[in-house]
């Protein structure tokens, strides 16, 4: 069976202005990660199974430039399972966005063999070498996965 996971989390992106500037980043977090940090805990996976149509979302972020912009690569973080690939979890993401939270389409669909010129997943790690504690209070391997697309955003829109 073929899984899915629709990806709403925008944390990072860069525009095609001249020379590609970042322009807008939230990146992983370099303080208070596991669960070392107690109730200070930044880093918190979320998810949500949904057993009636059989995908899974990770809810996004919202954001707005000021001025339009041509989004040419987004990059998100996934936790993935143990040190499994991402494709052993999911063979396909899809990447959602819109003007607003009624107008969301899909920007998106990508394979996980690692074939797929329109997508980079590269397993990373948090500052130090450090992994993500899952509730069992193992550790799982985080992906970074680099959408490479061409989403016009217009400017003063959430």
């Amino acid at each position: 069976m073929t899984r899915y996971l629709v990806v709403l989390l925008i944390l990072l992106f860069t525009s095609v202005a001249a020379n590609a500037d970042l322009v807008f980043d939230r990146g992983l977090p370099t303080a208070n990660l596991n669960d070392a940090a107690g109730v200070n805990r930044s880093n918190v996976a979320w998810g949500f199974p949904t057993p009636w149509d059989g995908y899974n979302w990770a809810v996004g972020d919202n954001f707005s430039l000021a001025t339009g912009a041509d989004v040419t690569d987004l990059r998100v973080w996934i936790v993935g399972a143990d040190d499994q690939p991402l494709s052993y979890m999911w063979s396909d993401l899809t990447l959602f966005g819109g003007p607003d939270s009624s107008n969301i389409n899909e920007l998106l669909n990508v394979s996980t063999s690692g074939a797929d010129p329109n997508v980079k997943i590269s397993p990373v790690q948090y500052v130090g070498g450090v992994d993500y504690q899952n509730s069992s209070g193992g550790f799982d391997q985080i992906y970074q996965v680099d959408f490479l697309l061409n989403w016009p955003v217009l400017g003063g829109t959430t």
